[in-house]
């Protein structure tokens, strides 16, 4: 692709390959994510309290997980393809559910029993399957001075490796798992490494509300999403900036602004050799950047009507997945031509 070109599709001509319905019955959906092998899609609805598995080829639901204990706003897998989602039981952090065999398992609380049930649920976790551990934020309990903080384990083992750490519901974590970017009570974003707790870096910016932030598959760049700068008499939606920051140096790289609404996910291409981040927006569109050329874009996709978008690449990165929140439909993007090229 030619750079600082972008190129941009009609909704419905000949982008999706595939959409089905994911209502599984009712209701809005909240989260998706694709499985390691991206033969198929977990789906989390927060206000129904469950987690449905669904075919990604023919949209047939393979299994659902219900009476979910609620609290967690997100769903993943781990790297031995087993979703990790809401507890089951307020008293852990979060499930670990083998659907093939109809398992559960558990991640326990950072807290402790001694801290009340309601405290050790994580509100948010990301899931790095390199080196199969997960970072959450969970709340701390009054007596410890309340707020968030963010803990990190091992899935694999099920275990706490370290607790506690000061932070908001905003987090990343490498691949490889060496370091994390938590977003403090006071909205600063800071590289922590993992190993001695220690703050690596702190970026100059903050990220509020809806924000996010996502580390470059090498680790080489942190993406965040937040508010623009202030400009007196000049109305703009809340965090439609996307920012990409060197992990090194701390240095801004490059800014763009989401051209339709609110950035409500941010997701970055597994395959290496493609620079690509997609976002995905309250407009009711996919807009995919280049992140080593300052966040230039590439290709803007409109999905659906004006709606919460969430949008992530598939496993082999040839194809971007769109969960329409409103209409609880998914749908699967090829990329065009001229990226994959």
């Amino acid at each position: 692709m030619v750079a600082g070109c972008s190129v941009s599709r009609e909704q419905g001509k000949g982008s999706a390959v595939m959409q089905f319905d994911v209502a599984d019955g009712e209701g809005a959906v909240s989260e998706f994510a694709w499985s390691p092998d991206g033969r198929k899609i977990a789906v989390h609805s927060q206000a129904l309290r469950r987690v449905a598995i669904f075919d990604a080829a023919s949209g047939q639901i393979v299994a659902r997980l219900g009476n979910l204990a609620g609290g967690v706003e997100n769903v993943a897998w781990d790297a031995q393809g087993r979703v990790i989602c809401a507890p089951l039981d307020a008293g852990d952090a979060v499930t670990i559910w083998d659907s093939v065999h109809n398992t559960v398992s558990h991640l326990p609380g950072a807290n402790g029993a001694a801290a009340g049930t309601a405290m050790n649920m994580l509100v948010r976790f990301w899931v790095d399957r390199a080196s199969n551990r997960l970072i959450g934020a969970h709340q701390m309990p009054a007596q410890a001075g309340g707020g968030s903080a963010l803990s990190v384990y091992d899935l694999g083992a099920r275990l706490l490796l370290r607790g506690k750490i000061p932070g908001s519901s905003i987090g990343a974590i490498v691949s490889g798992g060496a370091n994390v970017a938590v977003v403090g009570q006071d909205s600063q974003v800071r590289l922590i490494c993992l190993e001695s707790g220690q703050v690596v870096r702190t970026l100059p910016t903050r990220v509020v509300g809806f924000g996010m932030v996502a580390f470059s598959p090498d680790g080489s760049v942190l993406a965040t999403t937040g508010d623009p700068p202030y400009v007196p008499g000049k109305v703009e939606p809340m965090n439609n900036m996307l920012s990409l920051w060197d992990t090194r140096s701390g240095t801004l790289l490059g800014q763009i602004r989401a051209g339709s609404g609110e950035i409500r996910s941010l997701d970055f291409s597994p395959d290496p050799s493609k620079p690509w981040a997609v976002l995905g927006e309250t407009g009711g569109s996919m807009e995919i950047v280049d992140w080593k050329r300052g966040g230039t874009l590439v290709e803007t996709i409109p999905v659906g009507d004006k709606q919460i978008v969430v949008a992530r690449f598939s496993p082999d990165g040839r194809t971007v997945g769109a969960l329409l929140t409103r209409q609880a439909r998914f749908l699967t993007v090829p990329l065009a031509p001229a990226i994959l090229h």
